[in-house]
């Protein structure tokens, strides 16, 4: 009986609440890394993606921040799974962490944009 095998891997793996702290905390770290792989092949669109003024008016500013968004959420997922080790400031550092992956992206399509000219004055 299926049920009986799902009632007793509950409560064998999240029999306490340390242990479903791991699990999910687990389960955020690799969000990012699926993401990230998922990002570079996002082609342009106004719903999915890193979707700022600068991206949406060139093709060449999406493709380049896509792929950089994309080596830079699996960066930051890695490093999450790393910031376990922290102790009682593993929290702190996956939100930094979490925070300047996804705020580094929107910075980067901005200097690319202005790098290449298309800023309008």
């Amino acid at each position: 009986n299926y049920t009986l095998a799902l009632y007793l891997f509950a409560i064998f793996f999240f029999n306490d609440t340390a242990t479903t702290e791991i699990y999910t905390l687990s389960l955020h770290d690799a969000l990012p890394i699926f993401i990230g792989t998922i990002l570079p092949k996002i082609k342009k669109n106004w719903f999915a993606g890193i979707r700022t003024p600068w991206t949406l008016q060139s093709d060449e500013v999406w493709v380049a921040t896509h792929k950089f968004a994309g080596k830079t959420f699996i960066i930051c997922g890695v490093l999450s799974m790393a910031s376990v080790f922290f102790g009682e400031l593993t929290i702190y550092a996956f939100l930094i962490i979490i925070l300047v992956g996804t705020l580094s992206p929107v910075g980067y399509s901005y200097w690319l944009y202005r790098k290449l000219g298309l800023f309008k004055k």
